[in-house]
């Protein structure tokens, strides 16, 4: 039986680093091969210019995965021209966000066909557990797996669902086109989620995640020992600053995060990229 685990992620050379944290914890805590899919472009828009990861970094990953399991491998997919030649001329290119948070919507396009089910994950999460837990889960009948938005059931309403942490089911998204059908709306129509807000209101056959695969909470006390995925996200609402799981030095003194503390040493130890700790 295959039991190999897909696994995408979407960033440029300055999210690589939480690309590869992620990735990271993911392989010491998961016996299973894993696959990881890496979307990358080259564009500007009016925050700054995204430079694609490359191959020298694309070897770092590679030997970093491999340290843990032999079988481990890493694909990289540059969108450049299929994202310049459509999005970028959008509403939804110059956003609050990057334009990464777009990437994903090009999957059913550049992915392998004979991939049936991949995780998504943000480049600011971290893996508590063995991603062989999302395997509990029967995507058959699902174009979409997710959990709800811890803050956005507030005002979005308790079916809005987070989009940082997703299975998707390839087989059944090249059936409805899901993923196309939502760069077709954000080309037409402006969100403030774009990404999200699309796959909210155009997925049909949607499974809802226990909170554990997205736990969205920073602090440790309110996270359970169950968690799978910690994410890290960005907000519209201050209710506390953001931080990210590469800013390691306020992982520890804002937030009194010591989960990755063993991530933590073998990242410092072994990352090599200074250019990618510009944010």
């Amino acid at each position: 039986m295959n039991n190999r685990i897909h696994v995408l992620y979407c960033g440029d050379r300055v999210y690589f680093k939480g690309i590869y944290l992620c990735a990271l914890s993911a392989v010491r805590r998961t016996k299973a091969p894993i696959s990881f899919h890496l979307m990358t472009m080259e564009v500007e828009d009016n925050k700054r210019k995204y430079q694609p990861i490359n191959q020298v970094e694309l070897e770092a990953f590679d030997k970093m995965i491999k340290e843990f399991n032999k079988d481990n491998n890493v694909h990289l997919y540059d969108i450049s021209e299929a994202y310049l030649n459509t999005i970028a001329n959008s509403k939804n290119h110059n956003s609050r966000f990057s334009p990464y948070a777009l990437v994903r919507l090009f999957a059913e396009e550049f992915l392998p066909k004979n991939i049936k089910n991949i995780i998504y994950l943000d480049a600011d999460t971290m893996t508590n557990s063995s991603l062989e837990a999302f395997n509990e889960y029967d995507m058959t009948n699902y174009e979409l797996a997710a959990c709800i938005d811890y803050l956005g059931k507030f005002w979005l309403g308790n079916e809005y669902f987070n989009s940082g942490v997703l299975i998707m089911n390839m087989e059944k998204i090249r059936q409805t086109h899901l993923l196309n059908r939502c760069r077709e709306l954000v080309l037409n129509k402006k969100m403030f989620f774009a990404d999200q807000d699309a796959l909210n209101k155009l997925v049909k056959d949607l499974l809802y995640l226990p909170g554990k695969f997205n736990e969205q909470r920073y602090s440790e006390s309110k996270r359970k020992k169950d968690t799978v995925i910690s994410h890290y996200p960005s907000h519209v609402w201050h209710f506390w600053d953001p931080v990210r799981p590469w800013q390691i030095e306020l992982m520890h003194s804002r937030y009194k995060i010591h989960t990755f503390d063993e991530d933590y040493e073998y990242y410092l130890a072994n990352f090599p990229f200074e250019e990618c700790e510009k944010k």
